[in-house]
């Protein structure tokens, strides 16, 4: 039996923790746990994180396999890659027996090898992770899976350790597929990901009826996009409705433009709550340039109308294309005044490494950035960065207090977005 430690360390840039975690630090502790092994999972982006405690844990739990996540810069939970390094350096200063494996999105998008770690996986796989902690501990058997559906559902039990997560304890996510075949320009997870794959009809359903045994009621289904193939997403709504598995749950998840009305009628009936929405510019033209295929006009229909019925809705904008003027940044913000978004999302445009966006970048823009801001400063638009933010602030601002009291009623009438 091995004492592993799965571990996901801080953000590199001070985050307010957000309920959540990433799922493949959670499948990993789950696939070892569940092969006999002893497992300490460690979530350093809720937990606080002391160096002697750390390392007398290793110490006092006779760990002999520590296996570390670096994730990327554009996620929510964002790069984490100093941490990581300096627990990797920690851990070999002081042991040097303990095997340390490497993985995660920065090291597939950068190629890079992690120092001192004993291994580096470089593809987004499980069976390779899993490959990689039998290449580094030969008492570790772990049979690979065989397609998307043979692994395991996460325990989301074992997470119960780490406080943040025993203190919200009614709120868990849940992956119903892998993967967007969408093409924009600007998404980096083109960079370790290829692709989409779904779980089958079954394997979401057991697994809905699993946390509803358990007691979950705030679901977030992360999912790239959950209505990427529309007709499965209504199939997956149309189960848990009829089922009654979410009838006490409320639910958030991510879609495109290209639904319809039909697919939110059906969201509301089976709980629903929070749909999030990649709109991304106001714009046509700037629209293009993104490789988003989106007819505002129908768009703003639809987010109108899940509005109507309560279900509260999120818009996701980027400024910053290399067309992008005062005019075009203004069609942006009358087109989120109309659509009534409850909140809203406005980032500058990142050339992220693992995009279409950066891979055009000249080397001297790059200068060894994993992520170029669009801004004058970088040659790749014609406003400063300080003036884009200022225009983000000072929007968002004024578009919550116009919002505030629709927002109010809308609680009043339909409830909180969640509990």
């Amino acid at each position: 039996m091995a004492h592993a430690m799965v571990v996901y360390p801080k953000p590199n840039e001070y985050k307010k923790p957000r309920f959540g975690f990433s799922y493949n630090w959670a499948l990993l502790g789950t696939i070892l746990h569940d092969a006999g092994h002893r497992v300490i999972s460690h979530d350093y982006s809720c937990e606080d994180f002391e160096r002697p405690v750390f390392l007398r844990q290793l110490w006092e739990n006779r760990i002999d396999l520590v296996i570390i996540e670096f994730d990327s810069f554009g996620l929510k939970r964002s790069e984490n890659e100093r941490h990581g390094k300096h627990l990797v350096q920690s851990i070999k200063e002081t042991y040097p027996e303990i095997s340390v494996i490497a993985y995660g999105y920065y090291c597939c998008i950068t190629g890079s090898d992690i120092p001192l770690s004993d291994l580096t996986v470089k593809q987004n796989d499980i069976n390779a992770i899993l490959d990689g902690i039998q290449q580094v501990h030969k008492d570790i058997l772990l049979k690979p899976y065989d397609g998307f559906d043979s692994l395991p559902p996460i325990n989301r039990l074992l997470l119960q350790s780490i406080p943040y997560f025993r203190k919200n304890n009614t709120y868990t996510l849940i992956e119903t597929a892998r993967g967007c075949g969408n093409t924009c320009v600007f998404c980096q997870r083109k960079g370790w990901q290829q692709g989409y794959i779904p779980h089958s009809y079954d394997y979401i359903m057991a697994e809905f009826k699993t946390i509803h045994h358990q007691g979950f009621k705030n679901i977030w289904i992360i999912d790239e996009n959950f209505t990427f193939r529309l007709e499965r997403a209504k199939q997956i709504l149309a189960g848990i409705t009829e089922q009654g598995i979410t009838k006490d749950m409320k639910i958030a998840l991510s879609s495109w433009a290209n639904i319809d009305i039909e697919f939110l009628d059906m969201a509301a009936k089976a709980g629903v709550k929070v749909i999030s929405f990649g709109i991304e510019s106001g714009n046509e033209g700037i629209l293009r340039f993104y490789r988003k295929n989106i007819d505002l006009k129908k768009a703003e229909y639809l987010i109108q109308y899940a509005d109507s019925i309560g279900i509260f809705t999120i818009g996701n904008f980027i400024i910053g294309a290399p067309m992008e003027t005062l005019d075009t940044i203004n069609e942006t913000a009358e087109f989120i005044r109309k659509c009534s978004f409850d909140q809203v999302n406005i980032k500058t445009l990142d050339y992220m490494n693992g995009s279409e966006l950066y891979s055009r970048l000249h080397k001297d823009t790059i200068k060894g950035e994993t992520h170029v801001f669009a801004c004058k400063e970088n040659g790749l638009t014609t406003l400063p960065l300080r003036a884009i933010i200022a225009l983000k602030d000072s929007f968002i601002t004024a578009y919550y207090q116009e919002r505030k009291q629709r927002l109010e009623k809308k609680i009043a009438l339909h409830g909180t977005p969640y509990d």
